[in-house]
């Protein structure tokens, strides 16, 4: 790699105006091009406006703040609140249990990351949802044509989510250990309101054993909506907070609880 002899560095010149001055001087391969590049550049980081400033932000890693996203991170208590520190507390105990000899051994397998490439949580959350939606389908075809065979079916599925939320909850607790910050406190509340849903699923489950078919179709369909809430947050966490996907930013004050995601 060579220098070029006409480059300067100017203490406290943005890429910007550097781009904007050699393009003024004629000293580049394109002035027009590097002018127009400049220009674009200046414009989008003076106006916000999207293009350049907002691609800038995300190859910086940062997700952009927008819509329904950014309200989540302006509604979430922020550092040093009373959710950040329960946050803390529960990863660091998730930290400890995973560095036990046993836990080493089999947190690669449940993270999936180090096995088949990617985090085996988002994969293993959609049994238990699709059984439950299902199950809400059955228990509204019960509800309207009063099919005995509806309410078996009804009832069946629900239990097959909840089976199937066992290997779903715990690998997403081990994908916790690779959230930080504001992503930890996001994912406490996605785990929250997720073991809201399950709870009442449970709890749905005993109304029908006993035969208040109604109150379990109540509670199953609450259910269902939080559970809902919890598959937005977690897609959320996944696609615009790369959780999981990315290596989580550590800061100074924090160190790894468990053995980071190697992302080779």
């Amino acid at each position: 790699m060579t220098l070029d002899p006409g480059a300067t560095s100017t203490p406290g010149a943005t890429p910007a105006s550097t781009a904007a001055a050699g393009a003024a001087s004629g000293t580049g391969p394109s002035s027009t091009a590097t002018s127009t590049a400049a220009a674009t550049a200046a414009t989008g980081s003076a106006t916000g406006s999207p293009g350049s400033g907002s691609s800038a932000r995300h190859a910086a890693g940062r997700p952009a703040s927008d819509g329904l996203g950014g309200l989540i991170d302006r509604l979430l208590p922020k550092s040093g609140s009373a959710l950040d520190r329960i946050a803390l507390r529960a990863q660091q105990r998730v930290g400890r249990l995973t560095g036990t000899p046993a836990g080493r051994a089999v947190t690669p397998l449940l993270r999936g990351n180090e096995t088949i490439g990617h985090p085996s949580h988002p994969i293993l959350v959609t049994v238990p949802i699709g059984a439950w939606v299902l199950g809400s389908w059955f228990d509204l075809r019960h509800a309207r044509h009063g099919r005995p065979a509806d309410a078996k079916a009804a009832d069946t599925a629900l239990r097959v989510g909840v089976v199937s939320a066992v290997p779903a909850v715990v690998t997403g607790w081990v994908q916790y250990l690779d959230t930080r910050d504001d992503s930890r406190r996001e994912a406490a509340v996605h785990a929250a309101v997720n073991a809201t849903g399950l709870t009442l699923y449970l709890v749905s489950l005993a109304a029908r054993l006993v035969g208040l078919r109604r109150a379990g179709r109540v509670l199953s369909t609450s259910a269902l909506l939080g559970v809902g809430v919890g598959g937005f947050l977690g897609g959320d966490l996944s696609y615009r907070k790369g959780v999981g996907v990315r290596p989580q930013v550590l800061s100074d004050a924090e160190q790894p609880v468990a053995a980071p995601v190697v992302h080779r």
